[in-house]
């Protein structure tokens, strides 16, 4: 099953951009976006299923909104969510989260859409207070996506409320766990058997097989190459950067 994301914009879209009164840096949209993004990426790594991303990952080019729904309608993606931030209460307070959805969408769409909002909201408990939290609009995304498709706005980038909330990096996994949450539930995702490092009775280094069984239940190790651990080869550069990433982001336990 194939996931596929997009960080709304790009690094230097003119505008997208925190208010400047509200966070002096300005942060710009697509930090945010990106941010949550690769949150959600994290998440899945853990689920049976291949993710997407149809935005340019270093923010550096900004890929056409057409080519970002092609490319998921060539993969055969099975779900397509773009993430945003929003904008439009000029310094005022609220806002909130809000999903939108193509007018054409199918039931699925719309029972994504809806526990997008709903997971993310319990989490964070940024309710949308806007007039339509749940709005149809024809974004070109994802009225040119063929599989079930949303697009979430998660803030205001220029509320007084919001902007504080959404510039944490614990509000953004919030988010994406919510993403997740909705996405396992609608699309029926499983979740990864973890081998068990028993069943590999041959471990050369056996003072280290607590270190390593521990290792397998935390999920740190897996989904390297053919999915197993492979206990007694040598770690690569990769490999020791995906671990380094899982325990940066609060993968790993205690």
């Amino acid at each position: 099953m194939i996931i596929a994301i997009d960080a709304g914009h790009y690094r230097s879209t003119p505008g997208k951009r925190c208010m400047k009164k509200l966070d002096p840096n300005e942060t710009r949209e697509w930090i945010l976006n990106d941010r949550m993004a690769r949150h959600v990426e994290a998440l899945l790594a853990d689920y049976e299923c291949t993710v997407l991303r149809c935005d340019d990952r270093t923010g550096e080019k900004d890929t056409e909104l057409y080519e970002r729904a092609a490319k998921a309608n060539r993969a055969g993606a099975a779900a397509f969510i773009s993430i945003h931030h929003n904008a439009g209460v000029n310094g005022q307070s609220g806002g909130g989260i809000c999903v939108f959805r193509a007018e054409n969408a199918s039931e699925t769409t719309k029972k994504f859409q809806k526990a997008v909002y709903d997971e993310t909201v319990s989490r964070t408990g940024l309710k949308g207070n806007r007039a339509t939290p749940l709005p149809v609009t024809n974004h070109t995304v994802t009225y040119n996506a063929k599989m079930p498709s949303i697009l979430g706005e998660f803030g205001f980038m220029d509320s007084s409320t919001d902007v504080p909330i959404i510039l944490t990096e614990e509000f953004s996994k919030q988010c994406a766990a919510g993403i997740v949450a909705a996405l396992v539930d609608i699309f029926k995702i499983k979740k990864k058997e973890i081998k068990k490092m028993d069943k590999f009775p041959d471990i050369k280094d056996s003072g280290y097989r607590d270190y390593i069984n521990r290792a397998a239940e935390l999920g740190l190790m897996q989904g390297f190459a053919d999915g197993s651990f492979r206990p007694n080869e040598p770690v690569t550069r990769g490999m020791l950067a995906a671990v380094a990433v899982r325990l940066k982001e609060g993968k790993g336990g205690k």
